[in-house]
Parts: structure tokens; C-alpha cells; sequence
């Protein structure tokens, strides 16, 4: 196919809620349509951010890329927030896309942010770069409780066996407990 997988693929386990909010603060610095990834959005984080698990557990800066996105509501310089309004719906473009689901990518390359392992080439937006991407599951948090409001739940398909690695089916909740996910 050209490329392996970094990152994480997401999907509202009905397809139902496509809607994707930014996972922290962060400034939008690329945005459109990319040949291969399909619609894309690219940001790094204004603050910090808590790595709370893995080999870079620590506090820093990270850039976010997410792709196979069917809508953009956001434009270069943008500065987003998770509270804000939606900025993207996930979707199946690019020539990867599949079926609708969000490519996600962590990375601590802030300098360099359209540079990713992912691809063998470069395309349009998203660029040929070097590994220095993180596991997303080690950023990300999973409210199981319902502190928040609502309760979440983490899951993987089976379908996806080859794509999922072992260590993307574990996370912490907000209490930093580990989270397993369920094979649906």
C-alpha cells in the first residue's frame, strides 16, 4: 500500500456522530484536501500537553493530523479549543480512506507538523517525514464514569486485527485507572 499505519482510526461505533472537536487547544496550520489522505486537518497545541503514558511520558507540545475527513469547518490560523464548535466530520476520502472512520496522528514534531511516517511519498498536503509520532491511546483519556456528563466507552473492530497493535487497545480514564477495549 505504500505506507505503514502510525496513529489511531476512529469511528462512532453506530457511524452515527461524525462530528470531531479538537482534542485540545491548538492552532490550525494546515487544511484542505490532500491526494492521498483525502480531507485533512493539521494543528499543533498552544500549551503543553500531558503524554501520560509510553516512552515520552511527560509535558510538551504536540501536533495533532487527522484525515478522511468528509467536511472542514476551520481555516488556516484558526485557534480551536475542545469546548468550541465541531472542526471536521469524519468521513472515507482519500485513497486510503476505507470506510468512514478518523485517521488520527500525535506527534511531537511541532516544527515540521505536515511531515509524517505515515506515507512512502509525499502528497499534496501530508508529507514524507520521520518517526517522532506518539501512540495517540497515550495522550488521550477515556471517561468511563461519566465525570463529564456522558460515559465512554473505548473499543476496536475485529475487522481491523492487522491494523490494530496491541498497545493501541489500552488507555487511562480520568482517574488514570487503565482501560482495556472491548473487541466489538
Amino acid at each position: 500500500m505504500g505506507f505503514e499505519h502510525f496513529g489511531t482510526d476512529m469511528a462512532d461505533k453506530f457511524r452515527k456522530d461524525i462530528s470531531i472537536y479538537a482534542p485540545f487547544k491548538m492552532k490550525i496550520v494546515a487544511v484542505g484536501l490532500d491526494t492521498l489522505m483525502g480531507g485533512i486537518i493539521i494543528a499543533t497545541s498552544v500549551n503543553p500537553i500531558d503524554i501520560h503514558y509510553g516512552p515520552k511520558k511527560g509535558s510538551r507540545r504536540l501536533t495533532v493530523r487527522m484525515a478522511h475527513l468528509a467536511k472542514t469547518y476551520v481555516k488556516v490560523g484558526d485557534l480551536v479549543s475542545p469546548e468550541d464548535s465541531k472542526i471536521a466530520d469524519y468521513g472515507s476520502t482519500g485513497k486510503y480512506g476505507g470506510s468512514p472512520h478518523l485517521h488520527i496522528e500525535i506527534d511531537t514534531d511541532v516544527e515540521y507538523p505536515q511531515y509524517s511516517p505515515t506515507l512512502s511519498r509525499s502528497s499534496k498536503l501530508w508529507k514524507k517525514g520521520k518517526n517522532s509520532t506518539l501512540n495517540p491511546m497515550d495522550v488521550f483519556k477515556v471517561d468511563a464514569s461519566g465525570q463529564r456528563g456522558f460515559k465512554q466507552t473505548f473499543s476496536h473492530a475485529k475487522a481491523s486485527r492487522g491494523w490494530v497493535k496491541p498497545d493501541d487497545k489500552t488507555t487511562v480514564d480520568l482517574d488514570g485507572k487503565i482501560v482495556k477495549a472491548k473487541s466489538v
